[in-house]
Parts: structure tokens; sequence; C-alpha cells
């Protein structure tokens, strides 16, 4: 099942879609989206802080250790 997702990069929104086994920062840089992630993607370090909506997952632990309790933020 491919999951749909809309990106809001400036003024322009893109909508671009993946495979659900794969993470979001797998997806986005998959198609040309760079976030920065000094961890590799291993959800250590907190720069690959984005902001999300619609129908998300319950953060993680290791999200709910690293980012505010803002319900939107997301690593």
């Amino acid at each position: 099942m491919k999951h749909t997702i809309k990106v809001r990069s400036g003024k322009k929104t893109y909508t671009i879609y993946g495979d659900e086994d794969k993470t979001l920062l797998e997806i986005l840089s998959e198609n040309g989206f760079i976030v920065e992630a000094a961890c590799g993607g291993a959800g250590t370090c907190g720069k690959c802080k984005i902001r999300v909506s619609g129908n998300v997952t319950p953060k993680t632990e290791q999200e709910s250790k690293l980012l505010s309790d803002a319900d939107d933020l997301r690593l």
C-alpha cells in the first residue's frame, strides 16, 4: 500500500507517494526533499524535526523525549 503525502515547501505544495514500509525520511529523500538528519534517521539527534498533520501514528517514545508536547512535530 502506498501513502499519499503532501509536502509544503515555501509557497508550493507537492504530492508524493511512498511505500508504507519506509520511513517518512526515506520517502522524502527518494523524492528529492532534503531533511537534515545527522544521525542518519535513527531519531537520536532531533535535527530531522518536521511539522505533520492528518492521519499520523502516535509519537514514539524517542520522539516524545526529543520534542515538545506539540502534536504536530515529529522526527
